[in-house]
């Protein structure tokens, strides 16, 4: 299979900071229409150059179809290397057929500067001068001393080197990692490894993802910044309760966030209200709610959606609006917001005979 992997990298050139290190992040998408096992290979023409090159993390990572994955390239090149330009590549094989699933990857150049001079060794030999000195000094005093004469007091005289004090290097720029599809506290200790925080943290309700998985970052993947920076995420919103096809029968009432139906407290009851015409008496059914709610259309972000309507809450509903739309957002009496899908598919027995209808429920803890 020709080039099963599609890899890019943000630049073609690297500069080494003084510490004679740099990074960089290849993009790698799984293009063979399949789920994929790949591995990076680390490849240069300057054969000393390999032992400089390493990878984050696994070199072997699974891909779905069309999934893109970060591999953050690390170099570290000797202090003794000699100058010169040092090109590399990152490529790609199936793991299940390596010889023919294979891409090669854009060549990435970086330039070794000229070696760094060796300090000259620490003359050993002042201090042995000074201890000499100062062995002197005190033989004369003694003697002196022991003389009765009064010495004069010798002026001391500093004879060892000055000491510098070491400059401390600015810390370097780093790649943004791939943080999508990780868990809030897993995405926290691969930012603190290179360096990097969490910024603002924004939780929706999709219920695409389980519950604190990140959805999407800012800045992307790859994306170069500076130490410490904050990395703003979008997380699955946590889910307190979920279940299908809860039962509620005439005049019961339901708890929605623990899912119990009785009689007792509750957010959500199915009620039958009768009112006099004539010739014919008229009954109808609602949904009546402790706390208030509201119909919302589906949208992807579920509970943003149910966040902007329960500002119009509403105490009362008739069930037959949730033939055409069945969804309604409602707030709990623990103040959390649920989600209520009236399944449509289920026939409403017409009053005054018994009904009742099935509910599909989702509570969210933020």
């Amino acid at each position: 299979m020709a080039n099963p992997f599609a890899i890019t990298v943000p630049s073609n050139t690297l500069l080494l900071n003084e510490k004679r290190q740099a990074q960089v992040a290849f993009s790698v998408t799984n293009l063979s229409g399949r789920p994929l096992r790949g591995r990076a290979l680390l490849k240069s023409d300057k054969a000393e150059a390999n032992a400089w090159l390493t990878v984050d993390d696994e070199a072997e990572r699974d891909f779905a179809i069309a999934e893109t994955k970060q591999y953050v390239v690390r170099i570290a090149v000797p202090n003794d290397a000699p100058a010169g330009f040092a090109p590399f590549r990152l490529d790609m094989v199936g793991v299940d057929n390596p010889d023919e699933n294979f891409t090669q990857g854009p060549t990435v150049t970086f330039q070794v500067p000229a070696p760094l001079p060796k300090s000259p060794p620490f003359p050993w030999w002042i201090i042995l001068v000074a201890l000499a000195l100062l062995i002197v000094i005190g033989v004369v005093i003694f003697l002196l001393t022991r003389g009765g004469g009064e010495p004069s007091t010798p002026t001391a005289v500093s004879t060892a080197p000055p000491i510098s004090t070491p400059t401390t290097a600015p810390p370097s720029n780093v790649a943004v990692p791939s943080l999508i599809d990780l868990s809030l506290k897993d995405a926290q200790d691969r930012l603190a490894k290179v360096g990097l925080r969490v910024g603002q943290v924004t939780k929706k309700g999709t219920l695409t993802k389980k519950s604190e998985i990140v959805l999407d970052q800012n800045p992307r993947a790859g994306i170069v910044v500076g130490p410490n920076t904050g990395i703003d995420l979008t997380v699955e919103a946590t889910v307190l309760f979920q279940r299908n096809e809860i039962r509620l029968m005439d005049s019961q009432r339901i708890d929605l966030d623990s899912g119990v139906v009785g009689a007792g407290n509750f957010d959500l009851a199915l009620e039958t209200k009768c009112c006099t015409g004539f010739p014919t008496l008229i009954t109808s059914r609602f949904i009546t709610l402790s706390q208030g709610g509201a119909s919302v259309q589906p949208a992807t972000d579920r509970l943003a959606a149910c966040r902007d309507v329960l500002r119009s809450a509403q105490p009362l509903f008739d069930l037959e609006i949730f033939r055409s739309n069945p969804r309604l957002c409602v707030l709990t009496s623990n103040k959390h917001i649920a989600e209520v899908n009236i399944v449509p598919a289920v026939a409403i027995t017409v009053p005054p005979g018994p009904g009742f209808v099935l509910l599909n429920v989702v509570v969210w803890g933020d």
